[in-house]
């Protein structure tokens, strides 16, 4: 299990998705490793957010990562429109996070 004190993380500060991959190019390979990833509000797609914590659209791997306290109407932690793998995550490192519609 991932030592919550021992990985750095990254604050979205509720001004967005932390993480937007693949939006401007769908075509890009990207590995978020050994992260917390944590206050994103999502990314605003039509007339909701998406991907508060990653909001992917590329192909992204996720490893030994934890994903929490995010918000988003889909995907709160995480909501993906592309490739997206999971690596060495295990209960509870990705914690519920809001989501109005689609966890």
């Amino acid at each position: 299990m991932v030592q919550v004190a021992t990985i750095p993380s990254v604050d979205g500060n509720k001004l967005g998705s932390v993480f937007t991959i693949g939006t401007t190019d769908s075509n890009i390979d990207v590995t978020l490793s050994g992260l917390g990833i944590t206050g994103g509000s999502g990314t605003q797609v039509g007339y909701f957010t998406n991907g508060g914590g990653v909001f992917n659209k590329g192909r992204t791997v996720i490893k030994n990562s934890r994903i929490f306290a995010n918000s988003a109407v889909y995907g709160g932690g995480v909501e993906n429109w592309g490739t997206a793998r999971l690596v060495e995550a295990r209960s509870p490192e990705i914690l519920p996070s809001g989501a109005g519609r689609n966890g």
